[in-house]
C-alpha cells in the first residue's frame, strides 16, 4: 500500500505495519489507523502518521523523556478489547508539541496512547488525576543537549524530513517500562 503527503512524499507500507486505534484519538474519532515512522535525523522522537488523512500526523515519544517517574494506573476500561495479559504486552507513547526546536518539544502526559504490541491495537487514555501536564518539558539534561545539537543541524525535520522506514513497532518503540 502507499500513502502520499506533502510532508514525507510517498510512503510504502503493508497492512501489518498499521496500528489501529478503533475509538480514534480524543476529538478525532475518525482517525483510527496509523503508521509509526522514524526520521532521517537521529532523534528520540517518531512520527505517527494517520492513514485516513495523509495530511494528519503527530510527533510522538516515550513519556519517560518528559518525566522519569511517569506511570499509568490502567483500569479494566482502559484495557478492554486490547487482550493485555501483562504490562510487557503494552507500549506507551505521548503526543508531542514541536516548538520550533527539538530541545523545546513538550509531551502530553495527560493523554498517553497505549498499544498492545503484538495485536497492534491501541487506545488513547485520559489521565484525570495527576501532577502531569499536557505540555511537559523534556527532563533529561543529556537528551536536552542532544536535542539542542540537532536544533543546530539540518533543516527542521518536522517540516522537511523524510522517514527512513515504516516502523513495525517492536519492544524498543516506545518504552514499555513506563507502565506502572
Amino acid at each position: 500500500m502507499e500513502l502520499s503527503n506533502t510532508r514525507f512524499g510517498t510512503i510504502e507500507y503493508e497492512e501489518k505495519d498499521l496500528i489501529h486505534i478503533p475509538e480514534g484519538l480524543v476529538g478525532m474519532p475518525d482517525m483510527v489507523s496509523f503508521l509509526i515512522l522514524d526520521f532521517e535525523e537521529e532523534t528520540p522522537f517518531k512520527w505517527m502518521q494517520c492513514t485516513q488523512d495523509a495530511n494528519r500526523g503527530f510527533l510522538i515519544a516515550d513519556p519517560l523523556l518528559f518525566n522519569p517517574e511517569f506511570s499509568l494506573a490502567l483500569g479494566e476500561d482502559d484495557l478492554r478489547d486490547l487482550e493485555v495479559n501483562s504490562p510487557d504486552d503494552l507500549a506507551v507513547f505521548v503526543i508531542c508539541t514541536f516548538r520550533g526546536k527539538w530541545s523545546e518539544t513538550t509531551g502530553n502526559l495527560m493523554g498517553p496512547i497505549i498499544v498492545q504490541v503484538e495485536k497492534r491495537l491501541g487506545r488513547q487514555v485520559i489521565v484525570e488525576e495527576s501532577s502531569f501536564s499536557t505540555h511537559e518539558c523534556l527532563h533529561d539534561p543529556v537528551l536536552k543537549a542532544e536535542a539542542a545539537k540537532a536544533d543546530g543541524g539540518s533543516k527542521d525535520a518536522i517540516q522537511s524530513g523524510t522517514p527512513t522506514s515504516v516502523k513495525a513497532m517492536g519492544a524498543d518503540m516506545p518504552a514499555r517500562e513506563s507502565i506502572g
